[in-house]
């Protein structure tokens, strides 16, 4: 069912990938791919407190690396500075393969919210671990 909703999605049906992937919900309410999915979905129709919501859920219930990270780039989309470290630290709690990544965007955001001691301990942990990184 889930597949029907990506392929719904692919197809810019944003509308039929919703019904798909809320019946692949019907049949599995903790599917992680189709609450993902329908999250995306009403991101681009414009429901973004919905997508949130939808991925909060998800995160709370059954935390993945992959729904916190979702999670926080809805909150990013929304501007919303103020749940999206709480997000990127429940993701990285999880040890997600791609933890530089989001340790990065954590002192990014912690440069915009001008906590600057903190944003630089990131910094220099990501250069400690990664001397050759240029993003860091």
């Amino acid at each position: 069912m889930g597949d029907a909703g990506r392929l719904e999605k692919a197809a810019q049906d944003n509308a039929e990938a919703e019904r798909a992937y809320k019946k692949a919900l019907d049949v599995d309410p903790d599917n992680e791919d189709a609450l993902t999915g329908l999250s995306w979905c009403n991101l681009d129709l414009g429901n973004s407190q919905a997508a949130a919501d939808t991925l909060k859920t998800l995160a709370d219930k059954n935390p993945s690396a992959r729904s916190c990270q979702a999670l926080a780039e809805t909150y990013e989309q929304m501007r919303n500075s103020g749940s999206r470290p709480k997000a990127l630290k429940k993701a990285l709690a999880l040890s997600p393969p791609n933890a530089a990544e989001l340790r990065q965007a954590m002192a990014q955001d912690l440069v915009y919210a001008q906590k600057y001691a903190d944003a630089l301990q990131i910094y220099e942990a990501l250069v400690a671990d990664d001397p050759t990184d240029a993003q860091s």
